[in-house]
């Protein structure tokens, strides 16, 4: 029941830059999806010195949804050769803003605003490249402005990047130069890496073999949420690897993670009531948390939980399942 170390984190390609926006200006999750077109245009216009209130009048029409006059504002910035302009006018060609959706035009909109150091345009011009959406994937493109935005100090661009060289897309493959740009990107805060990183750390690929160096990464990403590394970290205590065996902060980590739905948190949360370790022994929480591990369809999960049900009496199963039904998982991060 180990689970993989070696984690390769797969964005949408196309909401990669909102993760960006979320990062950068500590936008919240739950007001993402209301916030993210005027944030989209908002990065697009950071990379330079502004015309402030030109952009900020573009900007707040965005935010109005006011798409058509948006539109006009940006194409007439774009014409007098406002950098700033370009990447989000090639934004809202791509994605049909105030104006039909033409992708040759928005790429082309975005490579000027990215040859001039928009790191939001070369951003988003990756994460076109690197899937197939908007046109046929080209892996040496998308490495092309993932490296630009990167050299440029952006955390997201140095992980992207980090993952191309640990896969050999678009560049030669090179795990040691993989773990160079993912560790840039750790050091920086981006949780995504430092939880790549631990498992780099806890495989040895790309770096020297380090358990203690794992667990140091997993714990900076797990403290912030990551759900990934809070269940690693659950493995970690409850084994003892790069650090004293601890159940009782094996089951702490591993509660975390259950209580943003983590099918194998739960599973192993479950595990531990029943055999009461790092916890009392308790088969109606081991089967109240094995009927959430196993909606996932796991026939293992599956099986426990049905044992389970057997063992418990009518009152017990009946409480569990009341208590199931009105449980929601925490938000999850990652």
């Amino acid at each position: 029941m180990n689970p993989s170390f070696v984690v390769i984190i797969e964005f949408n390609e196309i909401t990669l830059l909102f993760n960006q926006l979320k990062f950068m200006f500590n936008v919240k999750k739950s007001n993402m999806k209301s916030n993210s077109i005027f944030l989209f245009a908002l990065i697009l216009t950071l990379s330079f010195p502004v015309c402030a209130q030109t952009l900020e009048q573009a900007n707040a029409q965005l935010k109005r949804k006011e798409y058509r006059s948006a539109y006009s504002s940006f194409r007439k910035l774009a014409e007098q050769g406002n950098s700033q302009a370009w990447g989000t006018l090639g934004w809202m060609y791509i994605n049909g803003i105030g104006v039909s959706s033409d992708n040759t035009k928005g790429i082309s909109w975005l490579k000027r605003a990215a040859e001039q150091g928009n790191i939001g345009a070369q951003l988003y011009l990756g994460g076109i490249f690197l899937s197939s959406t908007v046109q046929p994937k080209d892996v040496n493109q998308s490495a092309f402005w993932y490296r630009k935005a990167a050299e440029q100090g952006d955390p997201i661009a140095q992980l992207k990047i980090g993952e191309l060289y640990a896969k050999g897309e678009g560049v030669e493959r090179d795990l040691q130069e993989a773990m160079l740009w993912i560790h840039r990107s750790a050091t920086q805060g981006n949780i995504d890496a430092q939880v790549v990183l631990g498992g780099a750390y806890m495989a040895g690929e790309g770096v020297l073999k380090d358990e203690q160096q794992a667990l140091n990464w997993y714990i900076k990403a797990a403290e912030q949420g990551h759900v990934k590394a809070q269940s690693q970290l659950g493995w970690l205590y409850a084994n003892g690897r790069g650090v004293v065996q601890n159940l009782q902060n094996s089951v702490a980590w591993f509660k975390k993670a259950a209580d943003q739905g983590d099918s194998y948190s739960q599973f192993m949360l479950a595990m531990a009531y029943i055999d009461g370790k790092g916890v009392p022994r308790d088969r109606q929480s081991a089967y109240f948390w094995m009927l959430h591990a196993s909606i996932n369809g796991d026939q293992l999960f599956i099986s426990l939980r049905d044992a389970l049900e057997r063992s418990l009496t009518v009152d017990e199963r009946s409480n569990a399942q009341a208590a199931a039904r009105n449980w929601k998982p925490k938000s999850s991060m990652h």
